[in-house]
């Protein structure tokens, strides 16, 4: 008797559950990933497009903060929106070696992440935000273990800020 209970029970589960709607095929939706050449603009306006920033201008970005953490200086160079400024240089005076030197080993992919007009006292500049990637070396002396040498792969979020450049060729 108690099987038929259940059966019944069962049974009658399945056929209120069968009136219902199943919603599970909206999570099924295929939505395209917005990527730079797909987001649009309202008013089916294409998205702007920017030269990329000329990779001696990175090169040298690269080298101006290898040089500052060489000198111990990083917090010279970091934006003032950087999290933790000043613990992070803090941090480098007890941790990082006196005599430790990085070096750029390989300066590799550079990507223009984003670039906007603004107005500085010096004119109108570009302000270019760009990441790369650049495989580096810290060579110092350790007291118990003697010479060390630690390379890395990291990625630097650069701001570069140039003048304008004049569009005459029509591009």
């Amino acid at each position: 008797m108690s099987r038929n209970i259940c059966a019944w029970i069962l049974l009658a589960v399945m056929a209120s559950a069968s009136g219902l709607d199943a919603v599970a095929s909206e999570f099924r939706a295929i939505r395209p990933i917005m990527t730079p050449q797909r987001a649009h603009a309202p008013g089916n306006a294409q998205p702007a497009r920017w030269a990329p920033v000329q990779r001696k201008k990175v090169v040298d970005a690269v080298k101006e903060v290898i040089a500052a953490w060489n000198e111990n200086r990083v917090e010279d160079v970091l934006d003032e929106r950087f999290y933790d400024r000043s613990r992070l240089s803090d941090a480098m005076q007890g941790k990082v070696p006196r005599d430790a030197r990085l070096e750029p080993l390989a300066i590799g992919e550079v990507q223009t992440l984003s670039r906007e007009e603004v107005d500085t006292p010096e004119g109108r500049m570009m302000r270019s935000t760009v990441m790369v990637t650049v495989k580096t070396q810290v060579t110092y002396n350790d007291p118990q273990q003697g010479y060390q040498r630690r390379q890395g792969v990291n990625t630097y979020v650069l701001t570069i800020t140039e003048p304008e450049e004049s569009e005459e060729n029509g591009d």
